[in-house]
């Protein structure tokens, strides 16, 4: 971060010295630190999730959402801006899915307000980008550390128990099935993984398929047996996921 600017007044400079000690409290992981910033009547508003928080709701709430191990990563993307009581800080959390290995980025931007040495406000917007800089345009309601879990534990459900193999398997016994919302679970893979609920449900019964020994009917039987209904929709799954045919991928292999 830059040192404060020239021509600060005393407000400015204490403004901004506790704003810096509350963000190196996050990129150091240090719940109970940040949490002696805080004033006892803070107001801390989450635009994202819509929320409002209390002293009271803080500690749970910062140990969800600060990053966790060396996946996560959290930068400052500007100086620390300030204006009398209140500092800017504007910065990208990124992510990177067990399940998949790809990178997940959020813009974050936080007013802090400061009295007397300590945090009375914080009012902090934060939304999904795709990380070649276009910005993503659908919220999920969940901080990135959620959408991270909500990732991993649908693919740990899908390897479990296998429920693709169901052709009648909806997104509606999948939420009931997770704990998550239908839109939590369509809006994250379509964030996260630019997919459909039902593209990637294809493309998981497409990587049992090629993990499978091959059979004697032909691809199209094996098709049926794991979840796929018809074969239109089969054909333009393997392509999708293989770059080729059943037909070339299956010869290819003998």
């Amino acid at each position: 971060m830059t040192e404060p600017q020239a021509g600060w007044d005393a407000e400015s400079r204490a403004t901004w010295e506790v704003a810096r000690r509350y963000h190196e409290c996050w990129r150091a992981r240090d719940a109970e630190a940040a949490l002696a910033l805080f004033h006892p009547e803070i107001e801390y508003c989450d635009f994202y999730r819509n929320l409002t928080l209390a002293h009271a709701d803080l500690p749970a709430y910062l140990a969800e959402s600060m990053p966790h191990g060396g996946k996560e990563s959290l930068r400052h993307t500007d100086r620390i801006r300030v204006d009398g009581d209140t500092a800017f800080i504007q910065y990208r959390y990124v992510i990177r899915l067990a399940s998949s290995g790809k990178l997940v980025g959020f813009q974050g931007g936080e007013a802090i307000q400061v009295r007397d040495g300590l945090i009375v406000a914080v009012h902090e917007y934060c939304t999904p980008v795709r990380l070649s800089g276009e910005r993503a345009g659908d919220r999920i309601g969940l901080n990135p550390q959620r959408l991270a879990r909500l990732l991993a534990d649908l693919q740990a459900y899908f390897a479990e128990q296998r429920p693709y193999l169901d052709c009648e398997l909806s997104l509606g016994q999948v939420a009931q099935a997770t704990g998550y919302t239908r839109n939590q679970i369509s809006h994250a893979l379509n964030q996260a993984l630019g997919l459909s609920f039902y593209a990637w449900l294809n493309q998981q019964r497409i990587r049992h398929l090629l993990a499978l020994p091959r059979q004697p009917s032909g691809p199209l039987q094996m098709a049926f047996a794991v979840g796929f209904k018809s074969a239109s929709t089969f054909y333009k799954a393997f392509r999708l996921e293989t770059g080729t045919t059943p037909q070339r991928y299956f010869s290819a292999d003998s």
